[in-house]
């Protein structure tokens, strides 16, 4: 397979319609192509498509290299994009059902299939495993105040993002309020929804989302 454009175009004899111009400068058509990584299939960004120009199928290379377990960065000075392996900063964690990338720096509690995170001791999220049976409402946490939630696209399932305010309970006189955002996987044929959540205050917003994509379902 011949391959350009920095390394991450497939050079794929293609047939597609509809065509699509790019800065006036070229005529591509779009090319509704299927992506399977590891045998698992994950689906592109409403913002990202993919692209048959001369014959070649032209990539996004933050999909790509993302869900190959690297990173990508763009020098706007130099107009470099940057792919790097991922291995030195994060590690792969295995349950039983599922498999998912996080920093190295956070220490793992893996209790068959649930799985926390921690730093220096404290929890600062985890994945959880609950009950599911469609078209039910997503799990709200106890003592939790809901916020706002969307469905995401470019998942290999239905994901539901949401976000809450956790409140201890009276009893404890606590008044801390912990911010979370969960991303719901819901699997309807096992009834299953896999609660990968996290806590605000510790984790921005890349690593989250970088968490919830390397998320693999293991057969």
């Amino acid at each position: 397979m011949k391959t350009f454009l920095l390394g991450l175009t497939c050079g794929i004899v293609l047939t597609a319609s509809t065509a699509v111009y790019a800065s006036n400068t070229i005529n591509a058509i779009l090319f509704p192509a299927k992506y399977i990584f590891n045998g698992q299939e994950k689906k592109l960004d409403s913002e990202y498509v993919t692209l048959n120009y001369n014959g070649h199928a032209y990539v996004p290379i933050r999909f790509l290299a993302e869900n190959m377990g690297s990173i990508v960065g763009y020098d706007e000075n130099t107009q470099t994009i940057k792919v790097n392996d991922n291995t030195d900063s994060m590690q792969i964690v295995k349950a039983n059902s599922y498999s998912l990338a996080v920093p190295k720096t956070w220490t793992v509690d893996i209790q068959q299939d649930n799985v926390y995170f921690c730093i220096d001791g404290k929890e600062i999220g985890g994945l959880e495993i609950e009950g599911y049976i469609p078209p039910d409402t997503i799990y709200f946490p106890n003592h939790s105040e809901f916020m706002e939630k969307k469905t995401l696209d470019g998942y290999f399932t239905t994901v539901v993002r949401a976000s809450f305010k956790r409140t201890q309970p009276a009893a404890f006189q606590d008044p801390t309020v912990t911010k979370e955002t969960r991303f719901y996987f819901l699997i309807d044929n096992k009834e299953l929804a896999y609660d990968l959540y996290f806590n605000q205050e510790y984790i921005d917003e890349e690593t989250m989302i970088n968490i919830a994509k390397s998320l693999t379902l293991i057969k």
